[in-house]
């Protein structure tokens, strides 16, 4: 239950469907949305439309990083200028207190855009309670160490 996926500058809200595609096509839906992360406030997104040279630039923090480009970046034209590029990285990050770090976040002109979710996988049985509890509950479970053995 930690981690995000950002944006280092305002993303036009023009990119929001290319970006949810990219969470169903590629994450399979396991990110979580900002905008649906209770307690979180959605920053103001600049309301000119994104063009298409507007590239993708993923940051090397993220796994799959050429493949996450390729994709975001298939219909766009090859822009001259880097001033038009979005930068996706990853942040490590606790999801408590999120006001604090959010004012933070916007001092530095970081638009958060997915939360990371703890994937669980289980039987078809189960599948009710498991969503009754929520991800983050077995994300967030007590680590218990090893008890030492006497010898």
């Amino acid at each position: 239950a930690r981690g995000m996926i950002a944006a280092t500058t305002a993303v036009p809200p023009a990119l929001d469907s290319t970006l949810d595609a990219m969470n169903a096509r590629m994450f399979g839906g396991d990110l979580l949305p900002w905008r649906e992360l209770r307690g979180a406030t959605v920053p103001a997104a600049d309301s000119a439309s994104a063009p298409r040279s507007t590239r993708f630039v993923v940051d090397a923090s993220l796994p799959g990083q050429r493949v996450l480009e390729r994709f975001l970046n298939r219909d766009r034209v090859a822009a001259s200028d880097t001033a038009s590029a979005l930068h996706l990285a990853y942040f490590d990050l606790a999801r408590h207190d999120l006001s604090v770090q959010q004012a933070e976040w916007s001092r530095r002109g970081i638009t958060p855009l997915f939360a990371i979710r703890c994937v669980v996988l289980c039987d078809a049985r189960h599948r009710l309670l498991v969503d009754r509890l929520g991800a983050d509950t077995f994300a967030n479970l007590p680590e218990c160490p090893p008890i030492e053995r006497r010898r």
